[in-house]
Protein backbone atom coordinates (compact mmCIF):
# COMPACT_ATOMS: atom_id res chain seq x y z
CA UNK A 1 0.00 0.00 0.00
CA UNK A 2 1.72 3.47 -0.99
CA UNK A 3 1.40 6.53 1.45
CA UNK A 4 -0.75 7.83 -0.47
CA UNK A 5 -3.18 5.22 0.19
CA UNK A 6 -2.61 5.17 3.83
CA UNK A 7 -3.59 8.98 3.93
CA UNK A 8 -7.05 8.43 2.43
CA UNK A 9 -8.06 4.97 3.76
CA UNK A 10 -8.59 3.92 7.17
CA UNK A 11 -8.64 -0.21 8.34
CA UNK A 12 -9.78 -2.24 11.25
CA UNK A 13 -10.22 -5.42 12.25
CA UNK A 14 -13.52 -6.49 13.51
CA UNK A 15 -13.72 -8.83 16.90
CA UNK A 16 -14.46 -11.57 14.43
CA UNK A 17 -10.65 -10.95 13.33
CA UNK A 18 -11.65 -9.93 9.67
CA UNK A 19 -10.00 -6.42 8.46
CA UNK A 20 -12.09 -3.56 6.67
CA UNK A 21 -10.82 -0.55 4.93
CA UNK A 22 -12.95 3.06 4.43
CA UNK A 23 -11.98 5.45 2.65
CA UNK A 24 -11.54 8.44 5.14
CA UNK A 25 -14.04 11.38 4.60
CA UNK A 26 -12.72 14.26 3.68
CA UNK A 27 -12.42 18.05 5.07
CA UNK A 28 -14.80 19.38 2.78
CA UNK A 29 -17.49 16.16 2.91
CA UNK A 30 -17.53 16.60 6.78
CA UNK A 31 -17.80 20.59 6.36
CA UNK A 32 -20.60 19.86 4.10
CA UNK A 33 -22.51 17.62 6.86
CA UNK A 34 -21.76 20.66 9.20
CA UNK A 35 -23.22 23.22 7.33
CA UNK A 36 -26.66 21.44 6.70
CA UNK A 37 -26.98 19.88 9.96
CA UNK A 38 -26.87 23.59 11.22
CA UNK A 39 -28.86 25.06 8.46
CA UNK A 40 -31.63 22.14 9.77
CA UNK A 41 -31.34 23.45 13.09
CA UNK A 42 -31.40 27.31 11.81
CA UNK A 43 -35.16 26.30 10.22
CA UNK A 44 -36.23 24.58 13.27
CA UNK A 45 -34.86 27.13 15.48
CA UNK A 46 -36.76 29.87 13.32
CA UNK A 47 -39.84 27.61 13.60
CA UNK A 48 -39.66 27.55 17.20
CA UNK A 49 -38.55 31.07 17.38
CA UNK A 50 -42.61 31.75 15.58
CA UNK A 51 -44.25 29.68 18.18
CA UNK A 52 -42.64 31.84 20.83
CA UNK A 53 -43.61 35.00 19.10
CA UNK A 54 -47.30 33.59 19.10
CA UNK A 55 -46.86 32.81 23.20
CA UNK A 56 -45.76 36.01 23.94
CA UNK A 57 -48.42 37.13 21.79
CA UNK A 58 -51.57 35.31 23.48
CA UNK A 59 -48.96 35.87 27.19
CA UNK A 60 -48.44 32.31 27.23
CA UNK A 61 -45.37 31.75 30.04
CA UNK A 62 -45.70 28.11 30.06
CA UNK A 63 -45.36 27.35 25.61
CA UNK A 64 -42.53 29.91 25.95
CA UNK A 65 -40.92 27.93 29.09
CA UNK A 66 -41.69 24.69 26.79
CA UNK A 67 -39.95 26.35 23.59
CA UNK A 68 -37.24 27.85 25.30
CA UNK A 69 -36.48 23.93 26.22
CA UNK A 70 -36.60 22.67 22.83
CA UNK A 71 -34.15 25.13 21.37
CA UNK A 72 -31.56 24.29 24.09
CA UNK A 73 -32.54 20.50 23.74
CA UNK A 74 -32.02 21.13 19.78
CA UNK A 75 -28.54 22.92 20.15
CA UNK A 76 -27.26 20.93 22.92
CA UNK A 77 -28.39 17.15 22.02
CA UNK A 78 -28.92 17.68 18.13
CA UNK A 79 -25.23 15.41 17.03
CA UNK A 80 -25.70 13.23 19.85
CA UNK A 81 -29.43 12.30 19.53
CA UNK A 82 -29.17 11.68 15.49
CA UNK A 83 -25.52 9.95 15.89
CA UNK A 84 -26.92 7.40 18.49
CA UNK A 85 -29.97 6.62 16.53
CA UNK A 86 -28.69 6.23 13.26
CA UNK A 87 -25.37 4.08 14.21
CA UNK A 88 -23.28 7.37 13.45
CA UNK A 89 -25.22 9.58 10.97
CA UNK A 90 -26.84 12.89 11.38
CA UNK A 91 -28.81 13.96 8.51
CA UNK A 92 -26.09 16.47 7.27
CA UNK A 93 -23.62 13.11 7.32
CA UNK A 94 -26.26 11.34 5.22
CA UNK A 95 -26.92 13.66 2.64
CA UNK A 96 -22.74 13.86 2.22
CA UNK A 97 -22.18 10.10 2.31
CA UNK A 98 -20.17 9.74 5.49
CA UNK A 99 -20.46 8.50 9.11
CA UNK A 100 -18.80 7.99 12.16
CA UNK A 101 -17.10 4.00 13.38
CA UNK A 102 -15.26 3.32 16.24
CA UNK A 103 -11.84 3.52 15.76
CA UNK A 104 -11.52 -0.46 16.91
CA UNK A 105 -13.45 -1.79 15.14
CA UNK A 106 -16.12 -2.34 17.72
CA UNK A 107 -19.76 -1.07 17.46
CA UNK A 108 -20.28 2.45 18.13
CA UNK A 109 -20.87 3.12 21.77
CA UNK A 110 -23.26 5.89 23.15
CA UNK A 111 -20.56 6.82 25.63
CA UNK A 112 -17.95 7.78 22.64
CA UNK A 113 -20.70 9.89 20.84
CA UNK A 114 -21.55 11.50 23.72
CA UNK A 115 -17.64 12.06 24.45
CA UNK A 116 -17.18 13.26 20.42
CA UNK A 117 -19.49 15.62 20.54
CA UNK A 118 -19.51 17.09 23.84
CA UNK A 119 -16.08 18.66 23.25
CA UNK A 120 -17.73 20.22 19.94
CA UNK A 121 -18.68 22.83 22.77
CA UNK A 122 -14.58 23.20 23.87
CA UNK A 123 -13.90 23.55 20.15
CA UNK A 124 -16.26 25.58 18.59
CA UNK A 125 -18.65 27.00 20.55
CA UNK A 126 -17.22 28.73 23.91
CA UNK A 127 -13.75 30.44 21.65
CA UNK A 128 -16.51 31.38 19.33
CA UNK A 129 -18.70 33.39 21.53
CA UNK A 130 -15.44 34.65 24.11
CA UNK A 131 -14.46 35.82 20.95
CA UNK A 132 -17.65 37.66 20.56
CA UNK A 133 -19.03 38.41 23.58
CA UNK A 134 -15.96 38.16 25.56
CA UNK A 135 -17.09 40.37 28.43
CA UNK A 136 -20.05 38.53 29.00
CA UNK A 137 -17.24 35.61 30.08
CA UNK A 138 -14.26 37.71 31.76
CA UNK A 139 -15.69 41.42 32.24
CA UNK A 140 -12.65 43.69 31.31
CA UNK A 141 -10.99 41.07 28.99
CA UNK A 142 -7.56 42.04 27.50
CA UNK A 143 -7.02 41.87 23.81
CA UNK A 144 -4.72 38.95 24.27
CA UNK A 145 -7.73 36.69 25.84
CA UNK A 146 -9.66 37.11 22.76
CA UNK A 147 -6.52 36.56 20.46
CA UNK A 148 -5.94 33.76 22.37
CA UNK A 149 -9.61 32.30 21.77
CA UNK A 150 -9.17 32.74 18.26
CA UNK A 151 -5.95 31.56 18.24
CA UNK A 152 -7.50 28.27 20.48
CA UNK A 153 -10.70 28.13 17.48
CA UNK A 154 -8.59 27.99 14.63
CA UNK A 155 -6.03 25.50 15.59
CA UNK A 156 -8.64 22.56 17.01
CA UNK A 157 -10.85 24.25 13.43
CA UNK A 158 -7.64 23.05 11.46
CA UNK A 159 -6.49 20.18 13.92
CA UNK A 160 -8.10 17.77 10.83
CA UNK A 161 -5.93 19.10 8.16
CA UNK A 162 -2.72 17.50 9.70
CA UNK A 163 -3.34 14.01 11.06
CA UNK A 164 -3.64 11.32 8.76
CA UNK A 165 -6.93 10.22 9.68
CA UNK A 166 -8.47 13.70 9.70
CA UNK A 167 -9.55 13.49 13.23
CA UNK A 168 -10.85 16.15 15.46
CA UNK A 169 -10.01 16.77 19.18
CA UNK A 170 -13.39 14.67 20.03
CA UNK A 171 -12.45 12.12 17.61
CA UNK A 172 -9.38 11.50 19.82
CA UNK A 173 -10.83 11.55 22.98
CA UNK A 174 -13.70 9.47 21.87
CA UNK A 175 -11.40 7.25 19.38
CA UNK A 176 -13.73 7.41 16.68
CA UNK A 177 -13.08 8.20 13.15
CA UNK A 178 -15.85 9.85 9.72
CA UNK A 179 -15.43 7.61 7.03
CA UNK A 180 -17.24 7.26 3.97
CA UNK A 181 -18.68 4.00 3.39
CA UNK A 182 -18.88 1.66 0.25
CA UNK A 183 -21.86 1.87 -1.74
CA UNK A 184 -23.68 -1.44 -1.68
CA UNK A 185 -24.91 -2.32 -5.12
CA UNK A 186 -26.87 -5.48 -5.32
CA UNK A 187 -26.82 -7.45 -8.59
CA UNK A 188 -30.15 -7.27 -11.16
CA UNK A 189 -32.56 -10.17 -10.01
CA UNK A 190 -31.89 -12.56 -13.02
CA UNK A 191 -35.57 -13.93 -12.19
CA UNK A 192 -37.07 -10.64 -12.77
CA UNK A 193 -35.87 -10.52 -16.57
CA UNK A 194 -39.44 -10.13 -18.77
CA UNK A 195 -41.54 -11.50 -15.83
CA UNK A 196 -44.02 -10.58 -13.98
CA UNK A 197 -44.15 -11.01 -10.17
CA UNK A 198 -47.53 -12.36 -9.85
CA UNK A 199 -48.53 -13.70 -12.97
CA UNK A 200 -45.23 -14.79 -15.08
CA UNK A 201 -45.63 -15.10 -18.28
CA UNK A 202 -42.78 -17.45 -20.45
CA UNK A 203 -42.01 -17.52 -24.15
CA UNK A 204 -40.30 -20.81 -23.32
CA UNK A 205 -42.68 -22.20 -20.49
CA UNK A 206 -41.83 -25.33 -18.57
CA UNK A 207 -43.61 -28.11 -17.07
CA UNK A 208 -42.80 -28.67 -13.50
CA UNK A 209 -42.12 -32.58 -14.74
CA UNK A 210 -39.50 -30.96 -16.64
CA UNK A 211 -38.18 -28.49 -14.00
CA UNK A 212 -37.49 -31.19 -11.59
CA UNK A 213 -34.51 -32.76 -13.45
CA UNK A 214 -32.40 -29.65 -12.28
CA UNK A 215 -31.79 -29.04 -8.44
CA UNK A 216 -30.06 -25.93 -6.38
CA UNK A 217 -26.64 -26.87 -7.48
CA UNK A 218 -27.60 -26.95 -11.26
CA UNK A 219 -29.09 -22.91 -10.45
CA UNK A 220 -26.50 -21.95 -9.13
CA UNK A 221 -24.37 -22.95 -11.78
CA UNK A 222 -26.72 -21.15 -14.68
CA UNK A 223 -26.54 -18.20 -12.51
CA UNK A 224 -22.82 -17.74 -12.61
CA UNK A 225 -22.78 -18.50 -16.18
CA UNK A 226 -25.24 -15.99 -16.89
CA UNK A 227 -23.16 -13.39 -14.91
CA UNK A 228 -20.72 -14.32 -15.73
CA UNK A 229 -19.40 -11.18 -19.10
CA UNK A 230 -16.87 -13.64 -19.99
CA UNK A 231 -19.11 -16.38 -21.29
CA UNK A 232 -18.79 -17.13 -24.70
CA UNK A 233 -22.04 -17.49 -27.23
CA UNK A 234 -20.56 -21.41 -28.01
CA UNK A 235 -20.69 -22.13 -24.37
CA UNK A 236 -24.19 -20.46 -23.84
CA UNK A 237 -25.36 -22.55 -27.34
CA UNK A 238 -24.12 -25.79 -26.11
CA UNK A 239 -25.74 -25.00 -22.17
CA UNK A 240 -29.25 -24.24 -24.16
CA UNK A 241 -28.77 -27.58 -26.43
CA UNK A 242 -28.31 -29.58 -23.71
CA UNK A 243 -31.04 -28.34 -21.33
CA UNK A 244 -33.48 -28.65 -24.38
CA UNK A 245 -32.52 -32.32 -25.03
CA UNK A 246 -33.12 -33.50 -21.34
CA UNK A 247 -36.31 -31.81 -20.89
CA UNK A 248 -37.29 -33.20 -24.60
CA UNK A 249 -38.27 -30.04 -26.01
CA UNK A 250 -39.30 -30.88 -29.63
CA UNK A 251 -38.44 -27.30 -31.21
CA UNK A 252 -34.95 -26.59 -30.98
CA UNK A 253 -35.32 -23.17 -32.20
CA UNK A 254 -35.03 -20.87 -29.51
CA UNK A 255 -33.22 -17.64 -28.82
CA UNK A 256 -30.62 -18.44 -26.65
CA UNK A 257 -30.44 -16.06 -23.99
CA UNK A 258 -34.24 -15.49 -23.70
CA UNK A 259 -34.51 -19.40 -23.33
CA UNK A 260 -31.71 -20.03 -20.53
CA UNK A 261 -32.73 -16.41 -18.20
CA UNK A 262 -36.09 -18.28 -18.68
CA UNK A 263 -35.05 -21.10 -17.94
CA UNK A 264 -33.16 -19.72 -14.69
CA UNK A 265 -36.68 -17.84 -13.34
CA UNK A 266 -38.81 -20.86 -13.87
CA UNK A 267 -36.50 -23.22 -12.21
CA UNK A 268 -35.54 -21.01 -9.69
CA UNK A 269 -39.33 -20.00 -9.45
CA UNK A 270 -40.45 -23.81 -9.37
CA UNK A 271 -37.26 -24.76 -6.53
CA UNK A 272 -38.49 -21.68 -3.66
CA UNK A 273 -41.93 -23.06 -4.29
CA UNK A 274 -40.60 -26.67 -3.22
CA UNK A 275 -38.85 -25.38 -0.11
CA UNK A 276 -41.94 -23.81 0.97
CA UNK A 277 -43.03 -26.94 1.34
CA UNK A 278 -40.14 -28.32 3.27
CA UNK A 279 -39.24 -30.49 -0.64
CA UNK A 280 -35.33 -29.30 -0.66
CA UNK A 281 -33.75 -30.51 -3.87
CA UNK A 282 -29.91 -29.91 -4.06
CA UNK A 283 -28.56 -31.92 -7.15
CA UNK A 284 -30.23 -32.74 -10.40
CA UNK A 285 -32.25 -36.22 -10.79
CA UNK A 286 -31.43 -38.63 -14.04
CA UNK A 287 -33.52 -37.73 -16.78
CA UNK A 288 -33.35 -38.73 -20.99
CA UNK A 289 -29.29 -37.48 -20.74
CA UNK A 290 -26.60 -39.26 -18.26
CA UNK A 291 -24.49 -36.82 -16.10
CA UNK A 292 -21.37 -36.94 -18.13
CA UNK A 293 -23.46 -34.97 -20.87
CA UNK A 294 -24.89 -32.48 -19.25
CA UNK A 295 -22.92 -28.63 -19.26
CA UNK A 296 -24.20 -28.20 -15.65
CA UNK A 297 -22.81 -31.16 -13.79
CA UNK A 298 -19.24 -30.08 -12.43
Amino acid sequence: MTLAAERTMFEITTPEGVPLQFPIASVGDRLAAFLIDCVIMGVVTLAFAVVAALAAFVNSSAVMALVNLAIFVLFAFYFTIFEIRWNGVTPGKRFAGIRVIDGSGRSLSSGAIFARNLTRKLEIVIPIAISLNADTFWPGAPSWAILGSLGWLLALLFLPLFNRNRQRAGDFIANTVVVRPPKVTLLRDLASRGESAEAPEYRYAMQPDQLDLYGIYELQTLEKVLRSSGSEQSTLNAIAEKILAKVGWSDRRVHTETFLHEVYAQLRRHLEQKMLFGQRQERKKEGRLDQKSDPTDR
